[in-house]
């Protein structure tokens, strides 16, 4: 059987091992969403989406849209 991996800043290791975490920021600008992996009590690995509320009117404004 094989076991899946994921590249951390320990190196590979088992994603079963790891814990996985999601938080959710959201502000009048923008929405975070930050998925991270937790080794006990350390950070593995994160990454973060982050979704501009402000863009589209400002691309509205020059006349991009």
């Amino acid at each position: 059987m094989t076991v899946p991996l994921i590249y951390t800043t320990k190196g590979n290791l088992p994603l079963l091992d790891l814990e996985q975490r999601v938080v959710w920021t959201d502000n009048a600008a923008e929405t975070i969403c930050a998925s991270e992996l937790w080794d006990g009590d350390e950070c593995v690995r994160r990454e973060i989406h982050i979704y501009k509320r402000e863009g589209a009117t400002t691309l509205s404004k020059v006349g991009v849209v």
